[in-house]
């Protein structure tokens, strides 16, 4: 049996050479999913008054929700610099498409009483955050999403009505299924902080 590899990569070498300027004339005018994607995200971020848009970087689009910073547990620390113990991002890989996740920051001195609340009011929400259930003092994604577009939505990326799905569904996130993961979160740190000023 013929390698099929090598013969695909031969294929594939031997097409480009025969049309090397049409091939780069498409690879330089390829739609820049990635940047695209983040754009689309942070205009849909930015709606939103009560959610902090951090500064992005390559593949990440940070945001906080500011009813987490007004509690002292979640002020910014030394564990991440764009944002507190519960850090709220989009991961958008080079290919295209996004998902959301929920991360905790590694323990520290400082975080870890107020940290191991969190992490064990998130653990008895399974049916909010899907991974939930661990323990552990590193970096934590205690949810993941799947992601936001289908792959046939990537054939038809300059078509108008994938720009609407994804405006359409960080509309659905944010009054659907964040402001779950926001209500279990907040009520947590509110009677953390109210205890530790009862004592």
């Amino acid at each position: 049996m013929p390698d099929a590899d090598t013969n695909i990569a031969e294929l594939v070498r031997r097409i480009y050479l025969e049309h090397r300027e049409a091939i780069e004339l498409i690879i330089q005018y390829k739609p820049d999913y990635r940047n695209e994607m983040k754009q689309i995200l942070k205009e849909g971020i930015s709606t939103y008054t009560d959610w902090k848009l951090y500064a992005d970087d390559a593949s990440f689009v940070y945001f906080q929700p500011l009813g987490f910073t007004q509690y002292q547990g979640m002020q910014p620390g030394e564990s991440h610099a764009r944002y507190s113990l519960v850090g709220c991002e989009f991961q958008c890989p080079q290919e295209g498409n996004a998902w959301f996740r929920v991360e905790i920051t590694p323990e520290t001195e400082s975080n870890k009483l107020v940290r191991d609340r969190i992490v064990d009011t998130i653990n008895q929400h399974p049916e909010i955050f899907n991974s939930a259930g661990q323990v552990a003092t590193g970096w934590m994604t205690v949810h993941q999403g799947d992601y936001i577009l289908d792959d046939g939505d990537l054939s038809k990326w300059d078509d108008p009505s994938t720009r609407t799905k994804i405006e359409a569904w960080v509309q659905n996130f944010a009054k659907n299924e964040f402001l779950a993961m926001d209500k279990v979160i907040v009520d947590c740190l509110r009677e953390y902080e109210a205890e530790a000023k009862g004592q």
